[in-house]
């Protein structure tokens, strides 16, 4: 008999609020890598939907860009601590972009 395997199941909603006329948040899911990203907008600075946009659009160019993707591939094939040390590292970098 095999072993059940956990899922995960993301959902995301925001709301403008009481005081601001437009939403600036942005976020992006993708629960099959087991990643959520939420970034609050600027409230009342200008374009502050432009820059939760562009770090949400780094960080997902990042995390499933070829690096990672070669990271996470390499550490599912080997199970080595020091594939997961990389794969960690390449993962912390984009949090940091």
């Amino acid at each position: 008999m095999s072993m059940p395997r956990a899922s995960i199941v993301s959902a995301a909603v925001t709301h403008v609020g009481n005081v601001r006329e437009h939403n600036e948040d942005a976020f992006w899911t993708d629960p099959d890598r087991g990643i959520f990203v939420v970034c609050d907008g600027m409230g009342g600075h200008a374009a502050g939907e432009v820059a939760s946009g562009i770090a949400v659009k780094v960080a997902r160019q990042h995390w499933t860009g070829p690096q990672v993707e070669d990271l996470s591939k390499a550490w599912l094939a080997t199970g080595t601590a020091r594939a997961r040390r990389a794969l960690l590292a390449a993962r912390e970098r984009g949090r940091r972009a």
